[in-house]
């Protein structure tokens, strides 16, 4: 696969984690399965389709490792949660029922609390270069707790767009334009941060995200690029307000018995192709944002970006909300809160793409 072409395919739609659907099951490589003196083919519980664009990064890193292997280790993907839903996916990889799943913080912070950090707007840096540091010693941490606890390996992290703020009736160019403002939410931690500023919370799944807002049940949402673009929300909420943040954090983890049963050299095959492509989507993540954020401008929408004293106010919100976090962390968690603060600054960044057009026009 050229660079090109994985660029147009890796996106990661996180928010989608609410769709559910009865997609079967199919063979991500071409290769015959062999480790050792027999064979392997690993399960993949994905919580997206297969036609999903991150679903194209799991599906590149597995053509990366059955290449390298040789055809020694094969895949069977079971896509849309339809193996296991997406909240029991630690547990179903502990217990084997997958042998490989999508770990999400947001869906699994309540079974392990340490997770917690990552939930906190701005936990993950918006700077390219802070965000690759603080994202690979977010995934050794998480590494290490599951490996101890959760009898499972990470072996790479996806990569999440930013999200950000539409509204059906106008942008929100200051702190206190959240007042009174019924925002959709995914909840938790996420949720209390935005309360901070006066909004009213409202959970919606993702996939009601376009009837609610016609509805008027809410008169804005937050969500990610590509979910904006993939379910045409523009069309019904055009004025988007750039406050660009992270919003959670997904890993990739297998059964550590499972794991435990391959060589060495097919364990650091799986390790470095999850590296490769982890980086590439790290390092592309801009130009695709821009890309996405021109499509929605094309059907309609409208983008803009806040002063930087209304990113400081939710910036501010976040923090006293990672803050109060301490009391239940536990070591592990104590751990990532620290990676988060060490790529935490008390300046505001304001994302790069689309810096020099109209995609970046102040909010008014």
């Amino acid at each position: 696969m050229n660079k090109k072409l994985f660029i147009s395919l890796f996106w990661v739609l996180p928010f989608l984690l609410q769709a559910g659907g009865g997609a079967a099951a199919d063979t991500g490589s071409d290769g015959e399965a062999a480790t050792g003196g027999g064979s392997v083919d690993l399960s993949v519980a994905y919580a997206f389709p297969k036609a999903d664009a991150s679903a194209q990064v799991v599906l590149e890193w597995q053509k990366r490792v059955s290449e390298r292997t040789n055809g020694r280790v094969s895949f069977t993907n079971y896509w849309s949660q339809s193996l296991v839903p997406l909240k029991d996916a630690p547990d179903a990889t502990a217990k084997g029922i997958a042998d490989i799943a999508m770990v999400t913080s947001s869906y699994t912070s309540g079974r392990f609390p340490a997770l917690a950090p990552l939930d906190i707007p701005f936990a993950l840096p918006e700077d390219p270069a802070r965000r690759a540091e603080v994202q690979a010693k977010v995934n050794e941490i998480i590494d290490d707790m599951f490996t101890e606890r959760a009898n499972q390996k990470v072996i790479f992290g996806l990569v999440h767009p930013p999200s950000f703020v539409t509204c059906k009736d106008g942008f929100l160019p200051t702190a206190d334009s959240w007042k009174g403002k019924v925002v959709r939410t995914p909840g938790g931690y996420y949720a209390r941060t935005f309360g901070h500023l006066g909004a009213e919370l409202s959970f919606i799944p993702l996939q009601d995200i376009y009837l609610s807002l016609q509805m008027n049940t809410v008169d804005c949402a937050l969500l990610v690029y590509t979910a904006m673009e993939g379910m045409k929300v523009y069309e019904v909420s055009p004025y988007s307000t750039r406050i660009d943040h992270s919003n959670l954090h997904s890993v990739m983890t297998m059964n550590l018995d499972r794991w435990n049963e391959l060589s060495p050299s097919d364990q650091e095959i799986m390790l470095e192709a999850g590296r490769e492509v982890e980086s590439m989507a790290l390092e592309t993540r801009p130009r695709v944002i821009e890309e996405s954020m021109q499509r929605i401008v094309d059907g309609g929408g409208k983008f803009c970006i806040p002063d930087r004293a209304h990113i400081q106010a939710i910036k501010d919100a976040a923090r006293a909300e990672l803050d109060q976090l301490s009391y239940k962390l536990g070591s592990s968690g104590a751990r990532l809160k620290d990676a988060v603060l060490e790529g935490w600054t008390d300046e505001v960044y304001v994302a790069s793409p689309g810096a020099d057009t109209a995609l970046s026009d102040p909010c008014e």
